[in-house]
């Protein structure tokens, strides 16, 4: 595994409807650039719409900002196309449209307008199975998660979108960074999702992540609550994100798992830029003296300091995407001072 050494990215979303300026806050203040996810500049680019591109008998209703599976026409024909699709293995056959992410494709042509300039790594990211299947539901409102079928199809559907993000990035970079964007972790478990299995979600996940290992890329997946972190760890991935800025307690529940993670050569991304209204009163100093502290409870629970730093991403806590524009703004310049107090 290559050493982090606390470079910084981002999580994905942005309050900005353009996405050349979105861009331009990206390079400026990331070590690691990442394509915008524009949520404000449409409604097809919120989490489940992003990605719902390919998925058997969707139905988007752009006025009332409403998507959703209608499983009574031509069910069977679409689950058929799919797969067919899918056996192909063609990435191209699942792409990313401009209409539906048009920070992506802003991206693409920035790179390819930089011309010989090459990364060492860039990221991109994809909506979690859990969360997009959760957030998916048929034309009785009932979640596609319920259905075998449907969620298998949302799993592999994924799988692809991340592999042609993976396709058209490969090319500017030495190694590209996917992270599955999972927010809804944070409740499995609760009383709303009490059907849900654990061993169920670790399949699902690690479906996807070993997709992206297939592309030689490295998988994160981000949750921005407290969850089960050692459902997290049981995964495949290589890199664990959180909101180290409101949970970081909830961590140190797992020691073993996250210790394990750690000699494993796992990374974390420590999600210490607040994406609230805290941002407003909050220095890179202070955030810088709180990680550095918190660095030190790992140490004393038996993790290297040493790995820790070499094996670390500084990340704001969230996606800035429901932010006030100055407050987001404000995310990127303290990400940015952050982490170079922190070096």
């Amino acid at each position: 595994m290559k050493s982090f050494d606390c470079k910084t990215t981002g999580i994905g979303s942005l309050p900005i409807k353009d996405a050349g300026e979105a861009l331009r806050i990206i390079l400026d203040s990331t070590d690691i650039p990442f394509w915008p996810q524009l949520p404000k500049r449409d409604f097809k680019e919120q989490m489940v719409p992003q990605f719902s591109e390919g998925m058997p008998c969707i139905r988007l209703d752009q006025e009332r900002e409403r998507i959703w599976i209608d499983v009574s026409e031509e069910r069977a024909n679409g689950v058929y196309k799919f797969y067919e699709a899918f056996l192909e293995g063609n990435p191209d056959k699942f792409s990313i449209s401009e209409d539906f992410s048009i920070g992506f494709h802003e991206f693409l042509r920035k790179l390819r307008e930089d011309g010989s300039k090459r990364y060492r790594y860039i990221k991109g990211q994809v909506t979690g199975p859990i969360t997009f299947s959760l957030g998916l539901a048929d034309q009785n409102r009932r979640p596609i998660y319920y259905d075998d079928e449907l969620r298998d199809i949302a799993i592999k559907l994924i799988s692809m979108k991340a592999l042609y993000q993976i396709k058209e990035l490969e090319g500017f970079v030495e190694k590209v960074i996917i992270f599955i964007d999972e927010p809804i972790l944070s409740a499995v478990g609760s009383s709303a999702y009490l059907g849900i299995e654990k061993k169920d979600v670790v399949k699902a996940l690690d479906e996807i992540i070993d997709a992206i290992h297939s592309g030689n890329s490295l998988s994160g997946i981000h949750c921005c609550g407290n969850t089960d972190w050692s459902l997290v760890t049981s995964t495949g991935i290589d890199i664990l994100s959180f909101d180290a800025y409101h949970f970081f307690n909830s961590l140190t529940i797992y020691p073993e798992e996250i210790k394990g993670f750690i000699n494993r050569g796992g990374y974390l991304a420590w999600g210490i830029i607040p994406t609230g209204e805290d941002i407003r009163h909050e220095t890179e100093i202070g955030l810088k003296e709180r990680l550095e502290k918190d660095f030190k409870i790992l140490r004393d629970i038996g993790i290297d300091e040493k790995r820790l730093r070499e094996q670390c991403l500084i990340t704001p806590s969230c996606g800035t995407g429901a932010m006030e524009i100055d407050d987001a703004k404000r995310v990127f310049e303290l990400l940015k001072g952050v982490a170079k107090n922190l070096r």
